[in-house]
């Protein structure tokens, strides 16, 4: 006995596969089919690519991580990072040892003698003993899951612009930061969780410098405020499908019936639109 024959279920799993990677996967096969990316700008209400600008769609936009890679000299990572990050610390941390640097930021579990490490691998709860103030613990934290984050969908405009498109299928806003054990420093700080938008807004902005568009891409729209919401109902309604293989029509199909039940169908005029 296998489960599928006890199910007697016998239509395509295209029809009713629920994960949410795999709608984005389609949304960014058909964004990239011809046209589709200016239908969506265009529907969404972003700005259009610059001109003599050859747009760019990433799935899973790890920049910063790999930005990171490009730079070869401990120096310059030293620098950036104190330019970035101010703590009382600062003057002793542009010449310690490259071991107390990053055991100071928590890198781990046992810190690198011979190169400055990524951000992605401080430990939270061990520069936790290291820095008293809030303003300076919470920007250590951003700067760190800053390295870690992959922002679903980016579209490049333009060499400085974008559009960050945050993907969800049933699943809310995921926040900062998300282990059981990294929450209580945060409680005992009496610090509050950070949005997952709103690190993107760091992440993209103020660290990559791109004059960035966000958009929330769900079946509805969002209890949070300021978010600039497209249902995927009316996301793939303004794309060309058609010419899409059978089994991502049918995908599209299912996952958005709700959408186009309760959003665009019941809401046709407000389908895309910015939440106030």
């Amino acid at each position: 006995m296998n489960l599928r024959r006890f199910v007697g279920l016998d239509k395509p799993f295209a029809t009713f596969n629920r994960e949410e990677r795999n709608l984005a996967a389609i949304f960014f096969f058909a964004i990239n089919c011809d046209g589709n990316l200016a239908r969506f700008l265009s529907a969404a209400g972003c700005n259009w690519p610059q001109d003599d600008w050859e747009p760019a769609v990433y799935f899973e936009f790890t920049y910063i991580r790999d930005l990171w890679k490009q730079i070869s000299q401990d120096d310059q990572k030293r620098a950036f990072i104190l330019a970035c990050i101010k703590t009382p610390k600062n003057d002793w941390l542009a010449d310690c040892p490259i071991e107390d640097f990053n055991r100071f930021f928590g890198a781990g579990p046992n810190p690198s003698k011979t190169q400055i490490q990524s951000p992605s691998r401080w430990g939270l709860r061990r520069f936790d003993n290291n820095i008293e103030d809030n303003e300076t613990f919470l920007a250590v934290c951003m700067f760190k899951w800053a390295f870690n984050a992959k922002p679903d969908l980016v579209i490049q405009t333009g060499p400085d612009q974008c559009v960050c498109i945050e993907a969800k299928l049933k699943s809310g806003e995921g926040s900062y930061p998300g282990s059981k054990e990294d929450k209580a420093v945060f409680r005992r700080r009496g610090l509050s969780t950070v949005r997952q938008t709103s690190l993107q807004h760091f992440a993209l902005i103020e660290l990559l410098g791109f004059e960035t568009e966000f958009v929330y891409l769900a079946l509805k729209r969002p209890a949070e405020e300021g978010h600039r919401f497209v249902s995927w109902a009316a996301a793939f309604d303004a794309m060309q499908t058609e010419a899409l293989p059978n089994y991502m029509k049918q995908t599209i199909a299912a996952m958005t019936s709700g959408a186009l039940s309760t959003s665009a169908a019941s809401h046709p005029t407000n389908a895309i639109s910015a939440c106030q």
